[in-house]
């Protein structure tokens, strides 16, 4: 059964909306008498710092109403459910219906406590959406009926779609959506959407201030959940899959191949489409997991430094994508693990291991002796092919003063402190690691773009034998 858009059961919405009305009728009495009503515990505002990104902070006055929180089951509940005769007839009706029942099922529950309670925060959710949305407790069915319909599809779905975001930390972009391949692009997040992704304050994963630093997010649509039970959701919550990270991080790679942006990602989020299980007040219907996917450096004062805008290559990032995701030979993908790897490692040491095992994968061949020359030459015959200024001559010379400083890291060499660097003039030097970075990110861009030298050997032939045929 698909995500509908149309009512499927109209008993169910019928006693729905008239238990709405009802529980509007009394946050209405509540609100005349001028009696108080709990609010949100959490609350944000936002603003923006100098550099253009977010800042969030919490709010302790004025904060959202939680009209949901009026209602209850004690005597000490500002809005007695049990004395709604509305709310009751709404509950009879949803325990009579068997996938309803079924839907709200507890294994624990003996009493049916918590299925009552389940189906129960439906309606006292919609009428806290409600009131936020219109600005008003006078029922209206055509403004009830896009809540319900979200809400009964969250029942009665088979499965359950989803958009993924996730914020690019520290980039700086002047656009409002672009497109990178099919269900995926690049997408500004409007204020709305940035409160409603603010991180958990109890959440140790990553730092609050690189977490708000993003104005636009990665937006992968097309994505599925099986729903199974109203419980099981809730306690394992929408998760994030294994093929769901590679997916993203195959994005950040080729944002890195062809930008070579200092970058990551923080929060995955998770956008429910067209169904809910629960609001709060008037904010984006998201499930967030904070993943620590960025440079150390990021957590060193990285949001007080000034940004400026970046002019993405979107005809190359397009082409980039489709390649990794079209061309079927798993070295490019490993290779892009490997980059997105050493971009985010703590040590040098390990990113130079990163970057070279990378160039190892893409370029070697079954015949180790002398590895590092041939892995030489071949990457100096394919910068012939890219738009790297370098001569061949000078890439040659480089990836083996690269491998040198390879060799003195694994073999604990007293000379590894001089091979950090390369000099590239009288007077400049550039890191080693930056430099086989620059080299890697060509060479998977290269290999991308004339992908019939993803066979090593046939570099060997056409471009440094200038041989033809295949």
């Amino acid at each position: 059964m698909e995500t509908k858009t149309q009512i499927r059961d109209n008993l169910f919405h019928k006693h729905m909306a008239e238990a709405t009305a009802e529980g509007l009728e009394n946050i209405n009495r509540l609100l005349v008498n001028k009696e108080y009503i709990g609010t949100y515990f959490d609350w944000y505002e936002i603003s923006y710092r100098e550099n253009g990104f977010p800042d969030f902070s919490e709010k302790y006055n004025n904060r959202k109403t939680n009209y949901a929180s009026a209602f209850g089951i004690d005597e000490k509940a500002k809005i007695k459910v049990s004395n709604l005769h509305n709310f009751n007839t709404y509950l009879e009706y949803a325990l009579s219906n068997e996938h309803i029942k079924n839907y709200f099922t507890h294994p624990n529950d003996d009493k049916y406590m918590l299925m009552e309670f389940g189906i129960l925060s439906f309606v006292e959710s919609a009428i806290d959406r409600y009131i936020h949305l219109n600005n008003t407790t006078e029922f209206e069915l055509e403004k009830f009926n896009p809540i319900y319909i979200e809400l009964e599809n969250g029942i009665f779905s088979d499965v359950l779609k989803l958009e993924v975001y996730v914020p690019i930390l520290f980039v700086k972009l002047d656009f409002e959506s672009k497109i990178i391949g099919e269900g995926i692009r690049i997408e500004r997040m409007n204020d709305l959407f940035q409160l409603a992704r603010v991180p958990s304050k109890y959440s140790h994963d990553v730092h609050p201030l690189v977490a708000s630093s993003a104005t636009h997010a990665l937006l992968m649509s097309g994505w599925e959940l099986k729903n199974t039970n109203y419980w099981q959701l809730l306690m394992r919550g929408t998760g994030t899959s294994r093929e769901l990270i590679n997916k993203i991080d195959e994005f950040f790679g080729v944002l890195r191949v062809v930008h070579g942006l200092k970058t990551g990602y923080s929060q995955v989020i998770l956008k429910k489409v067209n169904w809910s299980h629960g609001y709060t007040a008037n904010l984006h219907n998201l499930s967030k997991t904070s993943i620590r996917s960025y440079p150390l450096e990021f957590e060193n004062l990285y949001w007080s430094k000034n940004f400026s805008v970046t002019n993405l290559n979107f005809g190359q990032l397009k082409k980039i994508w489709d390649g990794i995701e079209n061309i079927q030979d798993n070295k490019l993908k490993v290779s892009l693990k490997r980059l997105n790897q050493c971009l985010l490692r703590n040590e040098e040491e390990d990113s130079i291991l990163d970057a070279t095992i990378a160039m190892e994968v893409l370029l070697s061949d079954r015949q180790p002796q002398e590895m590092t020359h041939k892995l030489a030459m071949r990457v100096a015959a394919l910068s012939k092919l890219s738009k790297i200024e370098d001569s061949a001559m000078k890439v040659f010379r480089n990836i083996k003063k690269i491998y040198s400083y390879r060799s003195s890291i694994v073999h604990g060499s007293k000379k590894t402190n001089k091979k950090r660097e390369i000099k590239i003039s009288v007077d400049k030097s550039i890191p080693t690691l930056e430099m086989a970075i620059l080299y890697l990110r060509m060479i998977i861009e290269t290999l991308i773009e004339n992908p019939q030298y993803l066979e090593p050997e046939k570099i060997d032939e056409q471009l440094l034998l200038q041989t033809k045929g295949t």
